[in-house]
Order: structure tokens, then sequence, then C-alpha cells
């Protein structure tokens, strides 16, 4: 029988809609290979959002395994890439076409959509938000995610010094995923995160630094005052 565990209650991304009775998988299972399936985090999400939300997992987990660096790394590409591309041809030629080769005949970067991966980590923020701490964001706050630059991990090490009133440090899946986040001492919707994906996933795109390469991504949920004042709004 199905879980009707998120009946009725809202969504967490969106806020406005009610949740399918199963709820959304914050880090979805294809991600990570079939034994590492248990025990993940699963949040009420309506509809709309998770089928929003699996739009950009499908791209993702088809093509961030490439760069994976984690301890089955290898195992998770060659078991589960080759058949999601099989379902997806065009994807497949986009990657064949993009694809740089070294001199020695090694795959050393692949094209990749950037604003699916901080769109995807922006929900998941909010997911995460709820699920460690019960937190909704009110309309006034929004959340900001962005590839670590040196730059940008030297600043989230020091935001990470500060005072929180909660703090968490978990890896999933023998490292697929890793995450730190830190809950606001005097404001509890202000929040920062650090991601890390398939054990340190190189990703660049990042405008402001577009020759450096980033092994996190990270974000920061805060009033929009906030995030503009400091520099952080997307638009």
């Amino acid at each position: 029988m199905a879980s009707k565990q998120f009946q009725n209650q809202l969504c967490v991304y969106c806020g406005k809609e009610h949740s399918i009775p199963t709820g959304d998988h914050v880090f979805a299972r294809q991600f990570f290979l079939e034994e590492h399936r248990s025990h993940f985090p699963k949040v009420p999400a309506c509809l709309d959002c998770n089928n929003a939300k699996a739009k950009d997992e499908t791209y993702l987990t088809a093509v961030l395994p490439f760069g994976g660096r984690h301890s089955v790394a290898r195992k998770n590409l060659t078991l589960m890439v080759p058949k999601r591309l099989a379902k997806n041809q065009r994807l497949k030629r986009e990657l064949a076409d993009g694809i740089t080769i070294s001199q020695a005949g090694i795959p050393t970067m692949l094209p990749i959509e950037i604003q699916r991966v901080t769109r995807l980590f922006e929900m998941i923020t909010r997911a995460l938000l709820w699920h460690h701490w019960n937190v909704r964001l009110p309309d006034q706050y929004a959340i900001e995610c962005a590839l670590l630059s040196s730059v940008g991990e030297l600043l989230y090490e020091k935001l990470f010094e500060m005072n929180s009133n909660n703090f968490v440090d978990i890896s999933l899946g023998n490292g697929t995923f890793s995450y730190c986040g830190a809950q606001g001492a005097g404001d509890p919707n202000f929040s920062i995160w650090r991601y890390e994906i398939y054990g340190g996933l190189q990703l660049t795109g990042d405008p402001d630094f577009p020759e450096e390469v980033a092994r996190y991504v990270g974000a920061i949920s805060g009033t929009h005052e906030l995030l503009r004042d400091q520099g952080l709004m997307s638009n």
C-alpha cells in the first residue's frame, strides 16, 4: 500500500499546493547505486513541483556521473548512465558533440547546463530547511545558489564560523552527496549550505569566475533585501 505520510500537507517547494501523498525524495534515488537507496529524506511536494524537479534530476543523473570522484564513481557511471542515455538520444548527441578530449585521448570536459544544477539545489535547500529544522521560508525570503569559486569557498568558510542555532553535516551513499548546513542564530530562516556532488565533482560556469573550477555548490537563504545588499541576488 502506498504511503500517505504527506497527505494534506503543503508543498515545501511552492508553499501553496497540497502534497501528493508519497511526497518527494530530497535527493533523487537515481543519483545513487541501488544498494545505497535507503533512508533518504522525503518532504511534502505537490505534483507540479515534483515533476519540475524531476526534469532537472533526469538530465543531471545522466550527465553528472561522468565527473564522479567518489569511491563508487566508476560503478555508477558504467551501470547506470548508458541506459539513461539510450533513452535520450538527443542528450547523447549533445554530449558527444560537446565533449573535450585530451591529446592522450582521455575525456576532460563535458558540457552541462549549469542553471539546472543551481535550480535543483535551490529546491533541495528548501527541502532540507523543512526536513532538518521544520522551516518554511516566508515570501520575503529567497534562496540563492551558485558554484563556489576559490573566493566563494573562503566566504563560506567564514560564514560557517559564525554562531549558528543548528548545524548538520551529512554524507549519503558513500559520498554520492555530502552537505553541511548552518541555521542562523538570530534568524531561523537564514541559513547557509555547502554541497559536494560525487566526491568533489568539478564544475565550471560561474559567470564571475569563468576560468575557475568549482568543487562545491553553495546556497544561502535570506531576505530579499539581505541577499540584494550583499550582491547575492541573481536578478
